[in-house]
């Protein structure tokens, strides 16, 4: 052995074992000196995830019963399965259970949106036992898309005020972000859901808005072409028992490179023009 290899072992005796050296260090001198990074040799098992316990665990919510009732809104108890010929649809051939409260402080109903043999969402079985234990509904909710990853499929909400959920369910869909669906209306006292073809009709959802002079209205909306420069939007109302287009505004593109946006508001029980604006590709843009 050679001096100089002599004076590094002398001078490195506290540093542990030398890579070579054949000695073995223990307890806390092991892990300091181990290195962070395998050999070649080395095989490298993954640490299992820590799972993080919470202090009393809920079950899993896969029955009526567990859903909340302080509040309406629609519950999917089933798993969203991707569709076998695309990679952004869902697969809804054995049927989407949901659980929806129709009524604060009402037991929820059990509803199933049934598909077609080819996955095309076509009907919406309903079972109500919290109303009345006989009480079952099919709505026809034929759509022309099969629905894309993380569609709310089926939702809740209270259109006309009343306290009582209100259905839509997804009927097509396109890349420019417009929607449209089939929208339901609870009776309370037919205890049925009517299907309102307006409210259907209408792109964007028909999002319900805050109320004008106690009216309960909904907003849609759509693009076009003209990276988004074509569009529009409506808000109806419901007044008299019946829901109407109140005011509406639609953008579309002219010859050379110019644009007009159109106004209108319901006056003497019809919708009037009030404004018409001619406008250059920078002032589209605005508001």
């Amino acid at each position: 052995m050679s001096i100089l290899r002599i004076a590094l072992l002398l001078a490195c005796a506290a540093c542990g074992p030398l890579v070579g050296d054949g000695g073995a260090a223990s307890g806390p001198d092991r892990a300091a000196s181990a290195s962070p990074f395998p050999t070649r040799d080395t095989a490298v098992t993954p640490a299992a995830a820590p799972r993080v316990v919470a202090k009393a665990e809920a079950p899993p919510r896969d029955t009526l019963a567990d859903a909340p009732t302080d509040s309406i809104g629609c519950w999917r108890m089933s798993p969203e399965r991707p569709g076998a010929d695309t990679a952004y649809t869902v697969d809804l051939r054995r049927g989407v259970r949901f659980s929806c409260v129709l009524h604060a402080g009402l037991r929820p109903a059990s509803m199933v949106l049934e598909a077609s043999e080819d996955g095309y969402p076509r009907a919406l079985r309903i079972r109500f036992p919290a109303r009345n234990p006989r009480w079952t509904q099919v709505l026809d909710a034929t759509a022309e898309e099969k629905p894309y990853r993380g569609a709310p499929v089926l939702e809740a909400l209270d259109y006309d005020g009343d306290g009582w959920a209100d259905l839509r369910t997804l009927q097509t869909w396109g890349a420019t972000g417009n929607e449209m669906h089939h929208v339901w209306l609870f009776d309370p006292r037919r205890e049925r859901f009517e299907r309102n073809a307006l409210l259907s009709d209408s792109m964007g959802g028909a999002e319900p808005v805050l109320p004008r002079r106690g009216e309960p209205c909904v907003r849609d909306h759509w693009h076009g072409g003209h990276a988004g420069l074509i569009h529009g939007w409506r808000r109806a109302c419901l007044r008299a028992g019946r829901w109407m287009i109140v005011e509406s505004e639609t953008q579309d593109h002219l010859s050379g490179g110019r644009y007009v946006r159109v106004r209108e508001e319901r006056r003497g029980g019809r919708m009037t023009v009030v404004r018409t604006d001619t406008l250059t590709r920078d002032q589209a843009y605005g508001p």
